[in-house]
C-alpha cells in the first residue's frame, strides 16, 4: 500500500493476547518494531505517541500497545 501520509508496519502473528501470553518470537519481534518505530520517529521528527491501529479489530483489542512503544527519555519500555 502506499500512502504518503502514513508509515504502515506490518507485524506476522497472533497478537491479540496479553504480553505475558506471547510466544517468545511475537515478544522478539515486539521488541524490533519498537526499535524501527524510535528510529523512524526520530528520522521523520514525529512523536512515537501518534501510532494508530489498522482499524477498530486489527491488531485486536488485546493487543499490548505499552510493550510496543519505547519511550525516548530511557530507550525502554
Amino acid at each position: 500500500m502506499t500512502d504518503s501520509e502514513y508509515i504502515h508496519i506490518c507485524l506476522e502473528g497472533h497478537f491479540n493476547l496479553a504480553y505475558e501470553l506471547m510466544s517468545a518470537n511475537a515478544k522478539h519481534q515486539l521488541f524490533a518494531v519498537s526499535k524501527l518505530i524510535m528510529e523512524l520517529s526520530s528520522l521523520y521528527r514525529i512523536s512515537p505517541l501518534y501510532l494508530q491501529p489498522h482499524s477498530q479489530v486489527c491488531p485486536g483489542s488485546h493487543f499490548p500497545w505499552n510493550q510496543l512503544v519505547i519511550f525516548p527519555a530511557d530507550m525502554y519500555h
